[in-house]
């Protein structure tokens, strides 16, 4: 009985940490964002004023699926914040489009937004509860 409980928590264990080899569009993307800063400028619906964009990406990597996992730096209300954002990533042909459904942002409550990436530019759309808008700008290697 131990040694197979020992065996499947093993299993388990490799499971969790194993390294699925990446495709080599699926490595480019992961490549292209890792220490990167997105800097532009956003528009809320309804409002005429442009915002600066501004988002510092520290690490990229895949989890499981189309699912993967964003480290990210952001400044909300005057201060900076550290979060981890599981995303989706799906791909139209051979441009990617980041796929946030329903995260809960602190201080912002839950955002949806649709970013396209494509030759170092991003732009996209984001809603939250109570406004949305569109963003976009640069991909700067940091």
């Amino acid at each position: 009985m131990r040694l197979g409980l020992s065996s499947i928590w093993l299993l388990c264990v490799s499971a969790v940490g194993e390294d699925r080899p990446l495709t080599a569009l699926e490595k480019r993307f992961q490549e292209s964002l890792n220490n990167v800063t997105l800097s532009g400028t956003f528009i809320e619906d309804g409002i005429a004023e442009v915002s600066e964009d501004r988002y510092v990406i520290e690490r990229v990597s895949k989890s499981s699926g189309d699912t993967w996992k964003f480290q990210v730096r952001l400044e909300f209300n005057q201060k900076e914040m550290k979060i981890s954002v599981p995303a989706e990533v799906k791909w139209a042909g051979d441009t990617p489009v980041i796929v946030l459904s329903n995260f809960p942002l602190p201080g912002a409550g839950m955002i949806d937004a649709r970013i396209v990436l494509s030759n170092s530019r991003y732009a996209g759309t984001w809603m939250g509860k109570k406004h949305g808008g569109k963003m976009f700008g640069n991909v700067i290697k940091n």
